[in-house]
């Protein structure tokens, strides 16, 4: 009987977070559903290094007008153990109406990996943007670097510390134009 208790007290526990979960999706879905009436061009999956997560998706305005756009690089949060970048077209909707390029890599996470993958996969991610983005309209020069939550923690650190796009051979004093962090963890030191 103890042991019966015992179980659905914990099925209780983590009902929660399933259905917190579930509503998590469900923002997204609620978030996302306005921006398939954006006009842009939207690039998915562009493979930024050799591991399965290491994709990036590329946004940019309909009608670029053959000039040279500002770039946001948008790393999102999630603790550093989920999250997908489709789930933030939302974020590149906003900014490609108000006409910027952006791009939203995918990032490996823990368990699979500890600190600092994720952020040398952010610098992974921003060298192939400042070698590739010209390509398509975007400014090379004006790279706005946005992260939230864990992203932010990977942004300040890209900005802040020039070790890791050093390892991707760019100077991050020429490869950041600027950083915004939003509600990023930023005075810690991560560990188990």
């Amino acid at each position: 009987m103890d042991d019966l208790k015992d179980r659905c007290s914990r099925i209780l526990l983590l009902a929660p977070l399933f259905v917190m979960s579930a509503c998590t999706q469900a923002a997204f879905t609620a978030a996302n559903l306005p921006t398939h009436l954006v006009e842009m061009a939207v690039e998915h999956d562009r493979i930024y290094g050799p591991e399965p997560s290491q994709k990036l998706d590329i946004y940019v305005p309909a009608d670029p007008k053959d000039k040279q756009l500002d770039v946001i690089v948008f790393f999102y949060g999630g603790r550093w153990t989920y999250g997908a970048k489709e789930d933030y077209r939302f974020v590149a909707a906003t900014f490609t109406q108000q006409g910027f390029i952006v791009v939203i890599p995918d990032y490996r996470k823990y368990p699979q990996v500890r600190f600092p993958a994720f952020v040398e996969d952010g610098a992974k991610a921003l060298g192939w943007v400042i070698d590739h983005i010209a390509e398509r309209h975007g400014n090379p020069a004006r790279i706005h670097v946005v992260g939230h939550s864990a992203g932010a923690h990977i942004g300040a650190l890209l900005a802040a510390d020039s070790q890791y796009l050093a390892k991707e051979g760019k100077d991050r004093s020429l490869a950041i134009h600027d950083f915004a962090g939003l509600a990023g963890p930023y005075a810690f030191t991560p560990d188990e």
